[in-house]
């Protein structure tokens, strides 16, 4: 009996430390989130680091020291001319301002005058000339045609006026152009534009500007979904989603998350294509919606949501190694280091064949990155991790991923890890802390399209401001444009190559 009692005391003292050393896992993690750096790059901070001005501290007063023992004076030194890096690309306007001499330099002394043998190149700059809105007053030139022979009765023939981009507005489609650059590039809201467009000479409010971010966005509507055709027949695809709000959404509260996601090529191929989508939801239904009739491989994360795709997937390694990294930042032991040196060197690998052939690629991925795999799938089979400690469950998760991190040897096409989508979602979460949240499912759903030429536009090496000033100008004119058969000339890398 006293035997039992000393076995379950001492289970329940494993027990208790476990719990105790998972505890202070967590406290260390938050302590983490909170004043520790966020950056991957960054190494893990010293979890006995007493101040953390120490280091500084140290070299400071040595650095002291040595200067109070240097008796001799140095000599100067002259800093070296640096290159500047400022640039003027060929596009800007050149003004040309040649400066004369003084009236007092032009008193000269008797028997003196002076004549002019040219100018000297001094310096070139830079000047910012103010961005102004212009008034444009459109007329109709009316014809009247008379019968030469008197036989018939004159008739009138009227000039045919341009369709406006938005009926009964005074906004062109630079203006529009103009707006949603601020907004989803330069991440400035409606309502903080609405004081510099009032210096420009044009006022407006911010509903105004919102309608005319959905009137543009349903404009160019037929291209966002043509995009959407396009990219459900490449090959190889990359996914994301990140939570926004939408305000006033039918049956649901104003605090309740709603999603954007996104979808994309992979970065070798040769149309490169951004899509957002908009959904209430982040369910599996979305994601079958979104990648319905696609049959090519897909690079996600392991959110569940696209556990529900009957399509091949890979992982993206980044999730993998930053839940490593997440461990390493609260660890005190020094477990984590193997796979993080592991993982470290795949990437390194990855860099270095960046710009090779998807074939050549492969063949590097099977012969000297298998090795590493093989080495890191073993050292997490062998890691006795708490379950739910950090470490455990970056094991768990990768071990999870397993099937999926695999096909990443088989295909030389797909990328290492999902950071392209990240990085166009990123633009987006940039803009949403800006506004925030958008007010209705309309302005959500503008959001997503406008985002996607955007993204598509940039990633096509184009100026999404005259790419959008131009289409949306020409979608306005000839609205038979709009038709399937025509919206093929209006895909970014088409229009890129016209």
């Amino acid at each position: 009996m006293s035997e039992t009692v000393v076995v379950d005391e001492h289970a329940e003292v494993l027990a208790l430390r476990q719990k105790v050393d998972e505890l202070e896992t967590q406290l260390e993690w938050f302590r983490k989130q909170v004043f520790g750096q966020k950056s991957e790059h960054a190494k893990p901070m010293d979890v006995n680091q007493l101040s953390l001005f120490a280091q500084q501290v140290e070299q400071a007063q040595a650095a002291l020291s040595v200067a109070e023992q240097e008796t001799h004076v140095k000599a100067y030194a002259r800093k070296k001319n640096k290159k500047s890096n400022e640039k003027l690309g060929r596009e800007v306007e050149t003004i040309e301002k040649t400066i004369d001499i003084t009236d007092e330099q032009r008193k000269c002394a008797p028997g003196w005058k002076l004549v002019s043998i040219g100018r000297r190149k001094m310096r070139t700059s830079a000047t910012y000339v103010p961005a102004k809105v212009a008034k444009i007053i459109y007329y109709v030139r009316t014809y009247k045609k008379v019968c030469i022979d008197g036989e018939k009765d004159p008739e009138f023939l009227q000039a045919k006026l341009p369709n406006a981009v938005i009926p009964r507005s005074v906004a062109t489609s630079s203006i529009l152009a103009k707006v949603i650059h601020d907004k989803y590039e330069l991440d400035v809201p409606l309502y903080r534009q609405l004081q510099d467009w009032k210096r420009a000479g044009l006022a407006v409010s911010e509903t105004t500007l919102s309608n005319w971010m959905i009137d543009s966005a349903e404009l160019l509507a037929p291209i966002y979904d043509r995009m959407h055709q396009c990219l459900i027949r490449q090959k190889f695809l990359q996914g994301d989603e990140t939570p926004t709000q939408v305000l006033k959404e039918n049956g649901r509260k104003a605090t309740d998350k709603s999603y954007m996601w996104v979808a994309r090529t992979v970065r070798k191929s040769p149309t490169p294509m951004v899509y957002f989508k908009y959904d209430p939801h982040r369910s599996q239904s979305v994601a079958q919606e979104l990648y319905a009739n696609f049959s090519g491989v897909l690079q996600c994360d392991g959110y569940a949501g696209y556990n529900g795709l009957a399509i091949e997937r890979v992982a993206c390694m980044a999730h993998v190694r930053r839940k490593f990294f997440e461990a390493a930042r609260v660890s005190k032991t020094l477990d984590t280091s193997v796979p993080l040196k592991l993982l470290d060197a795949m990437f390194a690998l990855e860099e270095q064949w960046q710009k090779l052939s998807p074939k050549a690629r492969r063949k590097r991925r099977r012969s000297k990155l298998s090795p590493l795999m093989k080495r890191f799938w073993m050292w997490c089979g062998t890691c006795d991790a708490l379950p739910k400690s950090n470490l455990g469950k970056a094991v768990a998760y990768a071990e999870g991923m397993r099937p999926y991190v695999d096909r990443l040897l088989k295909y030389g096409e797909v990328d290492f890890s999902n950071n392209a989508s990240e990085r166009n979602m990123k633009s987006y979460v940039m803009g949403r802390k800006n506004f925030l949240f958008s007010t209705s499912p309309e302005g959500a759903r503008a959001n997503a399209i406008l985002m996607s030429i955007i993204e598509t536009c940039k990633a096509n090496a184009i100026d999404p401001m005259t790419y959008l000033t131009e289409v949306l100008d020409e979608m306005a004119q000839y609205p038979e444009n709009r038709k399937f058969e025509y919206l093929g000339q209006y895909l970014s890398w088409n229009w890129k190559q016209s």
